[in-house]
Order: structure tokens, then sequence, then C-alpha cells
């Protein structure tokens, strides 16, 4: 898998983990915040990768939309910047 895709795939992960202390939380929110705000950026808020980033968020367990996103940064070539 592809920085990005492992990057919000971590933090979806981390930030619900009950164990996490809240400012560990806040820093995972805080700094998942700004890779999602650099890809709307980037590439548009209702661009590919964005909408699977969404879709990801919606059911974080789910293996076929972290699929899904790796294609589609990788489609987007957003792995290469």
């Amino acid at each position: 898998m592809d920085p990005i895709t492992v990057s919000i795939v971590a933090a979806l992960a981390a930030g619900v983990t009950e164990g996490a202390t809240r400012v560990a939380q806040q820093a995972i929110v805080d700094a998942y915040g700004v890779l999602k705000d650099a890809l709307k950026k980037k590439f548009g808020d209702r661009s590919e990768v964005v909408k699977s980033v969404e879709s990801l968020e919606a059911k974080p367990a789910s293996n076929a939309r972290k699929e899904l996103l790796a294609e589609e940064v990788a489609a987007a070539k957003a792995d290469q910047d």
C-alpha cells in the first residue's frame, strides 16, 4: 500500500483506539485533518481520492474501501508528490 493510504488507514484506526490518550487522539485528528485538507486542495473536494477517503471514514474496517482508496491514490498519482 502507498504511504498516503497507509497514513489514512492508520489514522482512522488509531483515532478510534480506546487506549489512546486524549492528547494523542487530538494529535492524530489534527494530522489527519491536515492530510485530508492537502488532498482536497490538490485534487478538489469532489475528487475520487477525497470521495474514497470519505467512504473509508464511514467504514474504516472495510478492506474493499481501503483497496479503493489505494487504487484512487495510484490513479491520481498522489503517492508521487
